[in-house]
């Protein structure tokens, strides 16, 4: 009789990486897991992301407080000692506590049409964590849509102007992803038809970190309604550019899609016929001019269609003054 040998198992050999991160990158890195598990339409992961969004929404706001007074996270803060809140050994303040010390404390301002929704989000949370529950996917869908608007906006206003540049990349994970969660866009959306509608003296075009329709000049550099993303206008052409797999400045390529603007002279200038409320060949990210522009029969850079000759002006003037 003949033995067969056992298969022999590969032993896994594990790193020990240590979990490490800050309150404000606990508390993105939920709303990243919370979208995640929003999107795969599975009722299971869906119950799940109601309770993860709620807990990341809490982390969010003692983020907040954090960057005001450590001592704030403490339910008593009479009882606040150094060495509990770096072990974590303590009892934190809830959120009603929370929200009352950032208004009175912080003064943060927040928009309270929204706390309906966080209120029923965070009464979800409690069922699926402790009991049992039962909610409609529509109605957990636009739960969900609700508190992520009120997220992205808290973090634009309170929580990035306050970071660190190392937390950039979540949050542009975040915007990328809350711009493919179908439910989130259409809600945000309808919260921001009023302010897009009252925005008349620039064209809209598509937002390179959530690739909506939503982006526009203001100030001194661009802001995009939808996900509060914001730079100067010079990036966001470039970054326009890259994300439509277009031809930018960076290489110097032949034809390049970012151009010269014939109003303020800024390489900011793109083409706005992917905008569908345009009616201009190109659109400036800079200072938010828009026209209908050729290139320059001398010089090949951008001028209006009208301009005599299809020449730009600072080409005319200089045959003028060779005619001197």
């Amino acid at each position: 009789m003949h033995s067969r040998s056992e298969p022999k198992l590969e032993r896994i050999q594990y790193m020990p990486t240590p979990i490490q991160c800050t309150l404000t990158e606990n508390a993105l890195d939920y709303l990243l897991l919370a979208g995640e598990q929003a999107q795969t339409g599975n009722a299971r992961l869906l119950k799940h992301a109601l309770a993860t969004l709620s807990d990341g929404i809490e982390l969010l706001l003692k983020a907040r407080l954090e960057t005001h007074d450590w001592c704030l996270l403490f339910k008593d803060v009479d009882k606040a000692e150094r060495s509990k809140f770096e072990s974590g050994d303590f009892q934190s303040v809830t959120v009603e506590q929370a929200i009352g010390r950032l208004k009175n404390i912080c003064g943060v301002s927040f928009d309270h049409s929204a706390f309906p929704e966080l209120t029923k989000l965070r009464q979800l949370r409690n069922r699926i964590r402790h009991f049992a529950v039962k909610v409609e996917s529509a109605q957990a869908q636009s739960v969900l849509a609700t508190a992520y608007s009120f997220a992205i906006d808290f973090i634009a206003d309170e929580i990035t102007p306050k970071s660190a540049d190392d937390l950039e990349d979540q949050v542009g994970e975040l915007r990328k992803l809350l711009g493919k969660f179908s439910e989130f866009v259409t809600q945000r959306m309808t919260d921001i038809k009023t302010k897009l509608e009252s925005q008349k003296y620039s064209v809209h075009v598509q937002c390179p970190a959530c690739l909506q329709e939503t982006l526009y000049p203001e100030g001194d550099g661009v802001v995009c309604a939808f996900c509060n993303f914001q730079t100067d206008g010079q990036s966001a052409a470039h970054m326009w550019a890259d994300k439509n797999s277009l031809q930018s400045m960076k290489d110097d390529l032949i034809d390049p899609v970012v151009r010269y603007c014939p109003e303020c002279g800024i390489a900011a200038c793109i083409p706005s016929d992917r905008a569908r409320e345009s009616s201009y060949s190109h659109v400036c990210l800079s200072c938010a001019e828009s026209g209908d522009y050729q290139n320059c029969s001398s010089c090949g850079q951008l001028c209006p269609t009208d301009n005599v000759g299809d020449m730009c002006d600072g080409c005319r003037e200089n045959i003028i003054e060779s005619w001197d």
